[in-house]
């Protein structure tokens, strides 16, 4: 915290106004970045020929490309989404989450898991981000990882539509 105090010439205190901890002013840092990094999913391009899978992938495509440009931030963010402490910063970046996920829903089949499949979607990506943080995934495989995730998960979503 005194790092970035010193960094933006302000007191230490000046910093703790805006954001209790290190990991809320990572969110903080997170919540204000994620509308520039996202403003393509705002205006998915959809065509008669994009297959759900390939819709979802536009979607989520901005943030594998930030994990590939800032692998450790996005690695602790993903962190904090998945198990931080609550908070005003991280309840922004939640709820940018939560309208993530309900536009990959919108690209899914319709039914009784539509919404559990976006989940999964990301919650699988953060997971394998985390995955290759931790050196158990290989490193730059995260691309690879999300295609094999929605794909699935589309598959799983259709398969349990039609058996209902």
């Amino acid at each position: 915290m005194s790092e970035v105090a010193r960094a933006a010439d302000v007191a230490t205190g000046t910093v703790f106004q805006y954001a209790a901890t290190k990991n809320e002013l990572l969110m903080m840092v997170a919540a204000s970045l994620l509308p520039r990094i996202s403003a393509p999913i705002s205006t998915p391009q959809s065509t008669s020929r994009t297959t759900p899978a390939e819709a979802i992938e536009r979607l989520i495509a901005p943030f594998v490309d930030m994990v590939h440009r800032y692998p450790g931030q996005t690695a602790w963010v993903a962190r904090e989404i998945l198990f931080g402490d609550q908070g005003p910063h991280r309840a922004e970046v939640l709820r940018f989450v939560q309208d993530l996920e309900e536009q990959i829903a919108e690209h899914l089949p319709k039914g009784d898991h539509t919404s559990e499949g976006a989940r999964l979607i990301v919650t699988g990506v953060l997971t394998e981000l985390n995955r290759e943080r931790q050196g158990r995934a290989d490193h730059g495989a995260l691309a690879a990882s999300a295609h094999r995730i929605v794909t699935l998960v589309v598959a799983g979503v259709s398969a349990a539509g039609q058996r209902s």
